[in-house]
């Protein structure tokens, strides 16, 4: 999970949340936090709204869902949010609580549900 090599698309969105909430029960919120956001884009990706790359940074994947979902203010408010949060805690090392990861649980809830809205 610390590897820098890990790439969204290794695994499904799903297996990204079962690796988020066992890292969650060993208290890493740090680690927790990158599988979810990990498992936001392999669902982005896997809904067509993002196309997985390595050489990608988040603001590119922002940029690219900014295109492909221009009529989903939602879903970029929140994947925005997810984003800040992330590079806040995996870049800048800042520690969270509960109430953060709640937080960002909840967007990424709401990421997959608007996603599929727009493919459907």
């Amino acid at each position: 999970m610390t590897s820098e090599d890990l790439i969204a698309s290794q695994l499904p969105e799903s297996e990204w949340v079962r690796l988020a909430r066992e890292q969650l029960a060993n208290g890493d919120h740090r680690l927790a936090i990158r599988a979810l956001f990990l498992a936001s884009l392999a669902q982005l990706g896997d809904q067509g709204l993002l196309r997985i790359a390595r050489f990608k940074s988040n603001r590119d994947y922002g940029g690219e869902l900014l295109l492909r979902a221009r009529s989903n203010p939602s879903l970029r408010e929140a994947f925005g949010e997810n984003t800040l949060l992330f590079e806040r805690v995996w870049y800048g090392l800042h520690q969270i609580g509960d109430a953060a990861v709640a937080e960002f649980l909840g967007n990424h809830e709401r990421i997959s549900e608007e996603a599929k809205k727009l493919v459907s």
